[in-house]
């Protein structure tokens, strides 16, 4: 499942970002063929997960790829209605068939599916991220509300978790909160790299010198990257809003 998990970092249909070379590459890691990769799966589910790669990431055009991972999950989900996951990767593939274009209805059956995920897991992230991302809308934003809420405390250390309760208030013209969500986004990874630079320094001076460096001063890291604006965080709402 690990090599399974790896391919799957390499779509992010709902931003329309698609890498089937990076992703075959990783499930080549496990087997050679699809037929040796299912072998290897201990489990029906394992076999009915993997399964969904291999549609994702098999033959054909992209928007069949998307189709034919579109009923994979929906067979998975299916098959375990106790699974959160497998409900969430359903729903992540309604959001994602369309590659970024909002299908209202798709979306609201993802966010129906989340919300049930949430009612018996309401520490579940990604229930409330794709409630969110289904009613990210003016129309329907009033019914995430409470999605934004929660999201923001349950993921306090994720910058994007943070920033993704902004959707909703946006939607909703409560501009304080935009602000708000997304400064602690902005904190939130500024943190995070200062501890990487951070850590990354101290593993350096800790090493012993090479022969050519002994008698030198360590010199510290560079500083981290400047980080993103509140602008930049909202990526691409105002576009949305207009389709």
């Amino acid at each position: 499942m690990a090599y399974w998990g790896e391919t799957m970092t390499s779509t992010h249909a709902i931003w329309n970002q698609d890498d089937p070379a990076a992703a075959r590459a990783a499930l080549a890691k496990l087997a050679a063929t699809p037929q040796q990769r299912t072998d290897k799966a201990g489990t029906a589910r394992e076999r009915a997960y993997l399964d969904a790669a291999e549609q994702l990431f098999g033959s054909g055009t992209l928007k069949e790829r998307d189709t034919a991972f579109l009923k994979a999950t929906e067979a998975l989900a299916q098959a375990y209605p106790d699974d959160d996951d497998a409900q969430l990767f359903h729903a992540l593939a309604l959001l994602g068939v369309t590659r970024g274009e909002r299908n209202v209805p798709n979306y609201l059956h993802a966010a129906d599916i989340a919300k049930r995920v949430y009612a018996r897991n309401p520490r579940h992230p990604g229930a409330v991220h794709y409630w969110i991302h289904g009613m990210d809308d003016p129309e329907h934003a009033a019914g995430a509300l409470e999605a934004a809420h929660t999201l923001s405390k349950i993921a306090p250390n994720a910058g994007h978790a943070q920033h993704m309760t902004s959707h909703i208030f946006m939607a909703l013209g409560m501009w304080d909160e935009v602000v708000a969500s997304n400064e602690s986004a902005i904190a939130v990874v500024r943190s995070f790299r200062r501890s990487r630079t951070t850590s990354t320094f101290w593993a350096r001076s800790r090493r012993a010198p090479s022969r050519s460096n002994r008698g030198r001063s360590m010199q510290p890291c560079p500083p981290p990257a400047k980080p993103p604006n509140a602008a930049t965080c909202c990526h691409s709402i105002s576009a949305r809003r207009r389709r």
